[in-house]
């Protein structure tokens, strides 16, 4: 069963071991490799922001991603996914950005969801899309995507939202 909790102290070594990864900094906004110092900085960074929700996503009690939300106007969130290089490929990403949305419409209260996805990641663009996200346009070689919960009596187009 796949969870989401709240990134913990003893997340740190994990989440900085998946955020180097190659394939995860090919995709990401800054690509350099990121020393220990400069994750840690980071993440107690992002535990003191009020605007910033760091989850980790566990399958039956196992760690294997983590999803990040950055509020803006209390009525829109940027949502990131990351999946552990040993957990790609498998439809975890999609389940995981189905809870975190969730997690962001009915938990945080906002009203949109926006992603930004590097034009040549056609596997985020995948899940995104199939998660109902649309496509708004590109800037810097990433396309814009934005999602809106379905309105009240509105099928959800994969019917599993």
């Amino acid at each position: 069963m796949l969870t989401l909790r709240p990134y913990t102290p003893d997340d740190l070594e994990r989440l900085l071991a998946w955020r180097n990864d190659p394939a995860t900094r090919a995709m990401s906004r800054q690509g350099h490799e990121v020393s220990r110092d400069e994750h840690a900085a980071w993440m107690e960074a992002t535990l003191q922001d009020p605007k910033r929700v760091l989850l980790v996503i566990d399958e039956d009690g196992v760690p294997k991603g983590t999803a990040r939300l950055d509020v803006e106007d209390g009525m829109e969130a940027e949502v990131s996914i990351t999946v552990a290089p040993e957990a790609r490929g498998v439809g975890l990403g999609f389940k995981a950005l189905q809870l975190a949305c969730d997690h962001a419409f009915d938990q945080m209260g906002v009203r949109e969801i926006r992603a930004e996805i590097r034009a040549e990641n056609t596997a985020s663009i995948q899940i995104f899309t199939r998660a109902g996200f649309v496509h708004e346009g590109e800037s810097e070689g990433f396309g814009r995507y934005r999602l809106r919960p379905p309105s009240d009596g509105e099928p959800d187009p994969e019917g599993e939202r």
